[in-house]
């Protein structure tokens, strides 16, 4: 494992504020997925995932996946296909026969000039707070508490002298 947590972080940096261009640029081409084309890519990865393994498994195989429930997996698949639809869009050629294929060099060169000329500031990491470690032994518990509740009986003494 090479790198350093900054090197981490500028890496997550850049992976989020890239996702955050596509779903702007997706809201902004008004791209949408119907709940047809979303019951549709889900029937084929149920299909495919009961045919490996066995009837009625999909909801558990999505669970180990990290999906809550099934309607997490759908709005998941809806924001996949919303990327792609851009895809298409920005990198994609029509083949004879209707087939869309996306350039994934024209798609990369799309993603890292929208990238460069976003106007980003990343606050700067918290500083690490400092911090001592100090050991008490039990006995020096037991008398800090002790003087304090010597403390506290004399200020009520005192208030009780006043009254």
């Amino acid at each position: 494992p090479e790198g350093t947590a900054k090197d981490l972080r500028d890496y997550m940096a850049e992976q989020l504020i890239r996702q955050a261009i596509v779903d702007y640029e997706v809201k902004e081409e008004n791209i949408t997925v119907s709940e047809q084309d979303v019951d549709v890519y889900v029937d084929q990865q149920k299909a495919s995932v009961e045919a490996q393994y066995m009837s009625g498994v999909f909801e558990s195989f999505l669970q180990l996946q990290g999906y809550a429930s099934l309607d997490a997996f759908k709005d998941s698949v809806r924001t996949q296909l919303a990327e792609q639809k851009l895809q298409e869009q920005v990198a994609g050629t029509t083949d004879e026969d209707g087939t869309v294929h996306v350039n994934k060099g024209t798609w990369k060169n799309w993603l890292d000039d929208k990238y460069a000329n976003a106007d980003v500031t990343i606050n700067p990491a918290p500083a690490e707070l400092s911090y001592e470690i100090v050991e008490t032994s039990e006995s020096d518990a037991n008398a800090e508490n002790k003087d304090s509740a010597e403390q506290q009986e004399g200020q009520e003494g005192s208030e009780e002298q006043k009254g």
